[in-house]
C-alpha cells in the first residue's frame, strides 16, 4: 500500500522561503513518515503549548525554557533529527536526536515535535547558521499540532 503524501501550507511558514521549502517537500516526498511530523508541526499560529503540555515539561524539565534550551542544543548537535517524544516505558518527556531515516527509530515513544536538522531543511535559506535557522523553527512550531499530539497521551497522563 503507497502512503499518500500530503500537501502543505507554506504560505503560513514566516522567513524561510518556498524555495527552500519546496525542495525540502521534494525529500519529503521520499522519506513521508518522519517529513510528515516535520511538516505537520511547522506553520506560524497565534496557539501556544497546552497547560498539559507546560505541566509535562515542567515536570520532566524543570521549566519550559529548560525544555527549550535543550531541544535547541539537540537540534545543533543531532546529525539529523531532534525530537520531542513522550515514552511509553517510563511515561515522560524526553528530547532526542536521530542521526538517519532508518536508523535509532523511537521504540515505544510518540513524537509529539520534530526537527529536521538535516542540511537539506536550512541551507538555501540560511546557508551553514544553523542556529538562525532554528531560531527561525522556534518561532513557526504550530503548537496548535503538538497539542493535539499530546491529547493522544491522555490515558496515559
Amino acid at each position: 500500500m503507497d502512503i499518500e503524501a500530503k500537501v502543505f501550507d507554506f504560505d503560513l511558514v514566516n522567513d524561510i522561503s518556498r524555495n527552500q521549502l519546496e525542495q525540502h517537500y521534494q525529500l519529503y516526498l521520499g522519506y513521508i513518515k518522519l517529513h510528515e511530523l516535520y511538516f505537520g508541526n511547522l506553520a506560524k499560529s497565534n496557539e501556544k503549548p497546552s497547560r498539559t503540555l507546560l505541566r509535562l515539561l515542567e515536570r520532566d524539565f524543570g521549566t519550559y525554557n529548560n525544555w527549550a534550551e535543550d531541544f535547541f542544543r539537540c537540534g545543533v548537535a543531532a546529525r539529523g533529527w531532534a525530537i520531542l517524544s513522550f515514552d511509553f516505558r517510563d511515561l515522560r518527556l524526553h528530547n532526542i536526536m536521530q542521526g538517519a531515516h532508518n536508523e535509532g527509530s523511537i521504540w515505544q515513544a510518540r513524537p509529539l515535535l520534530v526537527l529536521d536538522v538535516y542540511e537539506h531543511a536550512y541551507l538555501i535559506d540560511f546557508g551553514i547558521d544553523r542556529k538562525k535557522y532554528l531560531n527561525i523553527f522556534f518561532e513557526n512550531i504550530n503548537w496548535m499540532i503538538v497539542n493535539r499530539r499530546v491529547e493522544y497521551l491522555y490515558p496515559y497522563l
